[in-house]
């Protein structure tokens, strides 16, 4: 086995689709270039040695003994959480010395606790000389950072971190009963997403995604159905009166956000001038903070001055929410005037 390896995984764009995937449903997402990288050795000593380049930060644990990290140093509990997820698989090491760099920043909502996951499996595995399979990946990851990071995050981040190929195509993917399969669709023909950094930070682990996913599971054994994803129109108009308002507002968000990600899919199936992908855009983001009320003030904000700007088709927060990025859908002949006008920073 080699005493050295690297290994790196790419964020993920969610273009729509927010909050639906572990509710069973619909999910547009597109890979962004930007990237974590995790490299390292095998050491000796029994301790595992983290030092993350971005935040200018390191963690030192005893390998046979560490619990999840609290306070500045939690960003190291993916790449523990990974650890311990792999050790049960049979992948153990006496110690390792790693090293975390790469330009995908962290809590913008393009899924960098997920692609830290993956990079670190896939490091793992090389340093172990075995192979694991994209689907594989996912599933480790998502244990590690249910189980270990405590963040009750669904199925989406993990596997798009882990299955996305490099390039230009967007990606549909359907979280409902049967496994989950990806569609690789063209991206819009003239046009690009944009992110943006809000300024708000966004963190899943700190409660609000954890109530909404409890919230969503209410809502689905209040309207009879296993997960939202599986609610029709129909039946929740028929249903709705008897439902508390609540859980009514977060179950009419995922089946209009389904809707979208259903509609949006078509055009992109079917090369229909997208005209209308802007318009979706806007309607996820208004249902995000109307219904699921997972927005922010900095978000909100962003979304409408992005909305002014000559040549923006369409603006909504993507990933968690809560904080985090805003993605604009841009013509490309203005994509330099937007960035230079959008007043925050673009991250990709």
């Amino acid at each position: 086995m080699p005493s050295r390896a690297a290994a790196a995984a790419s964020g993920r764009i969610e273009v729509l689709g927010n909050h639906t995937d572990y509710n069973g449903g619909l999910v547009l997402v597109a890979p962004t270039p930007l990237r974590v990288e995790v490299a390292g050795e095998r050491s000796d000593d029994g301790r595992i040695r983290l030092h993350s380049e971005r935040l200018g930060r390191s963690v030192e644990v005893e390998r046979e003994t560490f619990d999840p990290l609290t306070g500045e140093d939690t960003w190291a509990n993916y790449f523990l959480g990974a650890v311990e997820a792999m050790e049960q698989l049979g992948v153990v090491f006496s110690g390792l010395d790693v090293r975390i760099s790469g330009d995908l920043p962290l809590g913008a909502g393009l899924a960098s606790s997920a692609a830290l996951g993956v990079a670190t499996v896939r490091f793992l595995a090389a340093l172990h000389g075995v192979e694991i399979a994209p689907r594989d990946v996912a599933t480790i990851v998502q244990a590690a950072e249910n189980d270990f990071a405590g963040v009750p995050c669904g199925p989406l981040d993990p596997l798009s971190c882990a299955s996305l190929p490099d390039g230009a195509s967007w990606a549909f993917l359907d979280f409902g009963p049967r496994e989950t399969e990806i569609e690789l669709l063209p991206a819009p023909a003239g046009l690009r997403l944009l992110v943006f950094d809000s300024g708000a930070r966004h963190d899943l682990a700190a409660g609000d995604y954890a109530r909404r996913r409890s919230e969503c599971e209410a809502a689905a054994a209040a309207f009879g159905v296993a997960k939202l994803g599986a609610l029709t129109l129909g039946a929740f108009e028929q249903k709705v009166t008897e439902i508390d308002p609540l859980l009514a507002r977060r179950a009419w968000h995922i089946v209009t956000e389904n809707a979208r990600v259903g509609f949006v899919r078509g055009v992109l199936r079917n090369a229909i001038p997208p005209a209308m992908l802007g318009e979706y855009l806007g309607l996820s983001h208004l249902s995000s903070l109307d219904y699921f009320e997972n927005s922010s003030p900095e978000q909100d904000h962003l979304v409408e001055h992005l909305m002014l700007l000559p040549g923006v088709l369409g603006a909504r927060l993507t990933g968690g929410g809560f904080g985090g990025a805003v993605l604009a859908l841009v013509e490309e002949a203005v994509v330099d005037s937007v960035t230079e006008k959008a007043e925050v920073p673009r991250i990709v």
